[in-house]
């Protein structure tokens, strides 16, 4: 699906700031053996072409602050290994992308600029990753699937931004007059389970003294253990099919729902 673009002054924007897919997994045996692999393999090294190992005892794997209050997911964890990094991504329109292969995760991160069009890509090249470390280790078994995507926008004031955004998604439409006077930051997060997918929200306003203000949405959808459990037909879903059908596409649809489509330039 195309990526959605809005007017916002003189400016054509997108909202995408960040996109990051992630898959735990455990009972991996061999890193180094898959490394050498991934290194060898033309759907991984055409598209990534720079690769470093970050030497490090301790990596925290810290979760954002949207998550602090979720009991579904830890709010720290620690792991010690070497991470391996491939970067210098060759994908069109050219990104600021990151693959990190640990031990026990596999995490790509994307910063995305105004020229970003779809995640299509990426959810092939990590689904590629996947295929490759199960043909390594067939006893390697994935107990996360998680995809995150960051939204926002500057704007000048919160009326510009509330052309774009949905008042009511972030709690404004009874105390927009109280919010413009008095409060400089206001947070609301919502966490939810549906259809046995996980959902963290975390919608925020920012203003500034200047009478600007940032709009930001914090969206992260996952399977998990406990998901695996509840229905335990998902184990049959390859990672593309859980990264396509049941991440990314309901979260384009709670993007939808907080934004107001019929002020973008592209919707069709």
């Amino acid at each position: 699906m195309a990526q959605i673009r809005f007017r916002v002054g003189d400016r054509t924007v997108s909202l995408l700031k960040e996109i990051i897919i992630r898959l735990d997994f455990e009972s991996l045996t061999d890193l180094n053996a898959v490394i050498k692999r991934l290194k060898r393999e033309n759907s991984i090294n055409t598209f990534l072409k720079g690769y470093r190992v970050i030497k490090s005892n301790r990596i925290s794997l810290q979760m954002p602050p949207s998550v602090v209050e979720d009991k579904f997911i830890p709010v720290e964890r620690y792991d010690v290994t070497d991470m391996h990094r491939f970067f210098d991504s060759a994908i069109e329109p050219i990104q600021d992308v990151t693959l990190d292969v640990t031990e026990t995760y596999v995490c790509l991160t994307i910063k995305t600029n105004d020229d970003y069009s779809s995640i299509e890509p990426y959810i092939e090249l990590v689904s590629n990753v996947a295929n490759l470390i199960k043909s390594e280790d067939s006893y390697v078994r994935f107990c996360r699937i998680a995809i995150r995507k960051i939204d926002g926008e500057d704007f000048e004031n919160l009326e510009e931004g509330f052309r774009v955004f949905k008042s009511s998604r972030f709690d404004m439409e009874h105390n927009f007059e109280h919010f413009s006077k008095t409060t400089h930051k206001a947070v609301l997060m919502d966490y939810f389970m549906a259809d046995s997918v996980k959902f963290n929200m975390t919608n925020s306003i920012e203003k500034f003294r200047n009478g600007k203000c940032r709009i930001c949405l914090d969206m992260d959808s996952y399977i998990d253990e406990e998901c695996y459990r509840e229905s335990p037909d998902l184990r049959a879903l390859d990672v593309d099919e859980i990264l396509k059908n049941k991440l990314n596409n309901r979260l384009y649809s709670l993007f939808a729902e907080c934004v107001i489509l019929e002020h973008a330039i592209n919707n069709e």
